[in-house]
Formats: C-alpha cells, structure tokens, sequence
C-alpha cells in the first residue's frame, strides 16, 4: 500500500468508522486505532494507560510526545 492509499483509508477510517465515540469502548477502539496507525511513524511516542476514574475498569490512553 503507498502513502496516496494509506492517507485515504485513515481518511475513510477516522471520517466514518470512529465518527461518534460517546461510549466508552467506542472510545476505548478510537484510542487504540489511532495509537497503532501512529507508532510505527513516530518512535519518540509513550503511551501511558491510566484510569481516570475508580469506577469504570477502562483504561484512557494518553500520548506523551
């Protein structure tokens, strides 16, 4: 796949299939798509996993760059 076909299909991807993220595991995929589509261009990324609150078992990502 070159770089024209990549750019379209993260368009496609981000645009449609992650459009709404109101619940906590269409989040939870949001995070983990967009963390594998950026690692393997940025080495300089951490991801730290967090929970922000004591009652959902979820975990957040966060990008530290």
């Amino acid at each position: 796949m070159n770089q024209t076909e990549a750019f379209r299909d993260w368009l496609f991807r981000y645009r449609y299939v992650y459009r709404s993220r109101s619940t906590d595991k269409s989040k939870q995929r949001f995070l983990k798509a967009l963390i594998a589509d950026i690692i393997p261009f940025r080495k300089d990324l951490q991801v730290i996993e967090y929970d922000h609150t004591k009652k959902t078992p979820h975990a957040i990502c966060m990008l530290v760059i």
